[in-house]
């Protein structure tokens, strides 16, 4: 997926097995000005963000463990200018 302009956006929503932890990775470069991001938030207001600049090389891989307080959640991905390309975005169960 490519986002190329700062008003391009993305989002959807993800059903969860409830009381489970879950790795968010994503694979992603940046070019140009600006922050590209991938952002996870659950009905509770909580969230964390994955944050990709141009300075970061190449396509990067980050992730963020993540213990939703509720069984859906929202992920977004957006940029602010320049250019947003995601490889992968996966939520993984972690095991018990």
């Amino acid at each position: 997926m490519v986002l190329s302009n700062w008003s391009a956006g993305v989002s959807q929503n993800v059903h969860l097995q409830h009381n489970h932890g879950y790795v968010l990775r994503v694979i992603a470069k940046k070019e140009g000005p600006g922050n590209g991001y991938v952002t996870l938030m659950d009905c509770e207001e909580n969230q964390e963000k994955l944050t990709f600049t141009s300075c970061e090389e190449g396509y990067i891989t980050k992730t963020v463990d993540v213990f939703p307080d509720t069984d859906c959640v929202r992920i977004e991905i957006g940029e602010t200018e320049g250019s947003f390309y995601i490889e992968s975005i996966e939520l993984i169960c972690m095991n018990e």
